[in-house]
């Protein structure tokens, strides 16, 4: 099965391409692309699925979509002249687009498709940025953030699971990277735009607050204040939070490995691990199922953990994970507390009651600070 291998969200500024060109290493948009950037290209990806909305470009107001995904064999943009970025074109994942694409209609999601459209820089801008050859396939999905009526915030969230959950069902041994991208608070072209300029961030505190709650994975806090009145405040294009929205939807109750403000153009950056499947899980409980019901194991493993634990396919991750007796971060990633509370009834990696009490409790104290 296909593995989402990282979530990204960041802008799609289009200024950006031009500012960079014009300021390289001094610019601050270069700076944190490229933080993002090596998060992405250690995350070594194989497909690209882009999340984002459309600027009146790729679509307009006769036929706009609520939520649209691209199913052509191959895509090409800028369509809206973006400065200084040259004209590309980008080869589409086809099957991974129409697997989405049932999948998301079997779980309720009314899709529009698409086997003939080019795409502006809500698409482009992130990937000249985190894979500037573009040589790798993408799957492009678009999202109504900019007319009302708006899609609630609530659905977009679970469009994210229902998108992560139909890519885990894909056949396939594809990696596969999420970008998402939009603005938290931004304006163009209306009343509260800055003197002499084409844009304003009409509420940067705002932004600063749905930051904080992306970093203590306060979803649902998130998702309760974020109606379409709300997200209008902050500025008449501050519905792609809609984008983040899902991803967080995608990538579950990670913390973003990566988070940066960017205040003054009401833009972040954000990148995380994404939620792994449950299958993934799959030897981190067969182990801990061992300790309980197998007593040679159970045994074994108090005597000589290094050795049970190698006798299992475990990434270096888990195995270092393991030998520490780090359940906060096993808890973190998506193991089960409950299997993981087999090893401390056990002591198992020295695991002792109060010890296993202790760590676990440290997820509770990381999420107030």
């Amino acid at each position: 099965m296909a593995r989402i291998v990282g979530v990204y969200a960041v802008p799609h500024t289009p200024s950006f391409v031009d500012d960079v060109k014009l300021n390289g290493e001094l610019s601050e948009t270069a700076e944190f692309f490229s933080i993002v950037r090596s998060h992405f290209e250690h995350a070594e990806p194989d497909v690209i699925v882009t999340i984002n909305n459309d600027h009146f470009n790729t679509f307009f107001l006769d036929n706009w979509p609520t939520y649209a995904i691209g199913v052509a064999d191959i895509t090409a943009g800028p369509n809206d002249q973006t400065p200084g970025m040259p004209w590309r074109e980008l080869a589409i994942e086809t099957e991974a687009a129409r697997h989405i694409l049932r999948s998301v209609i079997e779980d309720g999601f009314d899709f529009a498709s698409s086997q003939e459209f080019d795409i502006d820089h809500g698409a482009l801008v992130p990937l000249h940025f985190l894979a500037p050859a573009m040589a790798l396939p993408i799957v492009p999905i678009f999202v109504n953030c900019v007319v009302p009526p708006l899609p609630r915030s609530r659905r977009c969230y679970q469009l994210g699971r229902s998108i992560a959950a139909a890519i885990h069902a894909w056949e396939s041994d594809t990696r596969v990277a999420v970008i998402t991208s939009g603005s938290l608070s931004l304006e163009i072209g209306g009343p509260r735009v800055g003197v002499d300029k084409t844009f304003g961030v009409p509420d940067p505190a705002w932004a600063a607050w749905i930051l904080e709650r992306v970093r203590l994975c306060e979803h649902d806090t998130l998702i309760d204040v974020a109606t379409e009145a709300r997200m209008l405040k902050a500025g008449n294009v501050s519905g792609e939070l809609l984008n983040w929205i899902i991803a967080l939807g995608m990538a579950g109750q990670h913390r973003p490995e990566i988070l940066i403000n960017q205040p003054a153009l009401g833009n972040a950056f954000a990148a995380r691990d994404a939620e792994r499947s449950p299958d993934e899980y799959l030897f981190v409980h067969k182990l801990c199922r061992r300790v309980l019901h197998d007593k040679e194991f159970r045994q074994l493993i108090l005597e000589n953990p290094e050795k049970a634990v190698s006798s299992m396919p475990f990434s270096e991750a888990e195995q270092a994970a393991l030998l520490a007796g780090d359940v906060a971060r096993l808890y973190q990633e998506g193991v089960s507390a409950f299997l993981l509370l087999i090893l401390g009834r056990f002591e198992v990696f020295d695991l002792r009651p109060s010890i296993f009490n202790c760590r676990m409790r440290t997820v509770i104290a990381e999420q107030v600070q």
